[in-house]
């Protein structure tokens, strides 16, 4: 993680939200919803709101965008 003027930036790639294939590799979680809601949360205790984020690769359902910290720039 860096440091920039306002926040932190941070470096995420292939998220996959509502991934089946990410679901059936963890089987802890018992469907999608508990799986993304799970990486909702595990973002944002990282990401705080005045952060900048550079996904790479697969982001997967976009619907889930607004509630992430942070500015999202996808390369």
């Amino acid at each position: 993680m860096e440091q920039s003027g306002t926040g932190a930036v941070h470096h995420f790639s292939d998220m996959r939200f509502d991934s089946d294939e990410k679901l059936s590799a963890n089987p802890q979680f018992v469907d999608r919803l508990a799986m993304n809601q799970t990486m909702v949360e595990q973002w944002n205790r990282v990401v705080r709101p005045g952060d900048t984020v550079y996904h790479a690769g697969e982001f997967g359902n976009q619907e889930w965008l607004p509630l992430l910290n942070g500015e999202i720039v996808f390369v």
